[in-house]
C-alpha cells in the first residue's frame, strides 16, 4: 500500500506529530499495570528527558 504525505506550506504538521507522540506515550502509560504513582513518575521521567 502507498501511503503519500503532503506537507503543508508552513510547519504546523510538526506539532500536529508531536501531539500523536505524546497522546501514544499517554495511552502507554496508561495501559500499564502498576500503581497511579509509578504511572506518574514515569509520565514526570518522560517530561523531563524532553525538556533537555
Amino acid at each position: 500500500m502507498e501511503i503519500k504525505i503532503n506537507y503543508p506550506e508552513n510547519e504546523n504538521y510538526i506539532d500536529n506529530f508531536a501531539f500523536v507522540k505524546s497522546f501514544f506515550i499517554k495511552k502507554t502509560i496508561e495501559s500499564l499495570n502498576i500503581t497511579y504513582e509509578e504511572k506518574k513518575e514515569i509520565y514526570n521521567e518522560i517530561l523531563d528527558s524532553l525538556k533537555e
